[in-house]
């Protein structure tokens, strides 16, 4: 993988745990507060830091198929010039 994948990849884990406690975090405001229109106000917080999870996950993924793309392609560039 390259440095600037590795780069990617290493910001991606941290900005999803950022959301992830985020989402808790509105989670338990939401169980723990009595007033109704701050409860669904911390509710429809958590879900949306829940739906940045995912696309941040998606984005994860992608970066990691990308390195992986990029080794294979490395490797396969290293066998064409030995063998030849």
């Amino acid at each position: 993988m390259s440095v600037i994948n590795e780069k990617a990849v290493e910001r991606l884990n941290h900005l999803i745990a950022i959301a992830n406690d985020g989402k808790y975090g509105y989670e338990n405001a939401a169980e723990d507060i009595k007033d109704i229109t701050l409860k669904q106000m911390f509710r429809q917080y958590s879900l949306e830091r829940a739906r940045y999870v995912e696309e941040l996950k998606k984005q994860l993924i992608s970066q990691q198929l990308s390195g992986i793309q990029f080794a294979l392609n490395s490797i396969r560039a290293l066998t064409a010039t030995a063998t030849a």
